[in-house]
């Protein structure tokens, strides 16, 4: 167990050579932020004075809508590059590769510090949305406060299911961003996924495209479920992140060249 917390601290410790940890803060703290500034200056819009007793369920659905589709993937497609891409930036596999660790050890506890990266950005960004509109009252004193009962299960179980979706694109990401070594290569490949998907969501099939779970997940959020057969959407969004998390572990560990 002290060797596992050593590994994985040591993996961490390297994030802050990194902008993804900020990338992480900012993109948790970066819708909250909007709907405070809306509240406070256009309050008639969306604020507890407009929403009344369906402020949170209502809230959540707004959030949801702006961040789940398309800022939620770009945020992991960055962030799992920047992480994944490290040692490459430092030249520093060889160092890493002579350290008495195996190289599923290796994978493994970075693949962990992306995955415990991306709850933290859950975590942040439903902290945001609680605080967010007592902020909004306490500067605007117009704005009354918001219902006293917060529907904790409603948020956490949302945020559940869109992190589950986001598993398969972290494991893409990550195989890529390790078998390229080129940034812009896997930067460039995911953002295309995620143009693409927005013409696939409608396909029959468009769940078999990892990138277009989080789309899926956020019309079954709004009550407007657009897949075109009945599937269990987050059994697949798991099997294709533990199916891809395998092949990239077999690629990694036998691969002659790593950087």
């Amino acid at each position: 167990m002290k060797m596992f917390i050593y590994k994985f601290r040591s993996e961490w410790l390297k994030t802050r050579r990194s902008a993804a940890s900020w990338l992480v803060i900012a993109g948790g703290m970066f819708i909250p932020l909007i709907f405070l500034i809306i509240q406070v200056f256009k309050p008639q819009s969306l604020s507890t004075l407009a929403l009344g007793d369906k402020y949170w369920d209502a809230i959540l659905v707004q959030a949801w809508e702006s961040t789940g589709p398309l800022l939620l993937p770009f945020g992991v497609i960055l962030a799992t590059s920047l992480i994944a891409q490290l040692e490459f930036k430092s030249n520093a596999w060889k160092q890493v590769c002579v350290t008495p660790q195996s190289m599923p050890s290796i994978f493994g506890m970075k693949l962990l510090v992306i995955l415990v990266m991306l709850l933290q950005f859950f975590l942040i960004f439903n902290l945001g949305l609680i605080v967010e509109p007592y902020l909004a009252t306490w500067l605007n004193s117009d704005l009354p406060y918001p219902p006293a009962s917060i529907p904790w299960m409603k948020y956490i179980k949302t945020s559940l299911l869109f992190y589950l979706s986001s598993l398969p694109v972290v494991a893409l990401q990550y195989w890529i961003s390790l078998r390229f070594g080129n940034f812009l290569i896997s930067i460039g490949s995911g953002l295309a996924m995620v143009i693409l998907s927005l013409f696939l969501i409608r396909w029959e099939f468009g769940y078999f495209i990892p990138y277009t779970h989080n789309f899926y997940q956020f019309f079954e959020l709004s009550g407007h479920s657009i897949l075109a057969i009945d599937v269990e959407l987050n059994v697949f969004s798991l099997l294709f992140f533990i199916v891809i998390t395998g092949l990239s572990l077999l690629n990694f560990t036998f691969r002659n060249q790593r950087g």
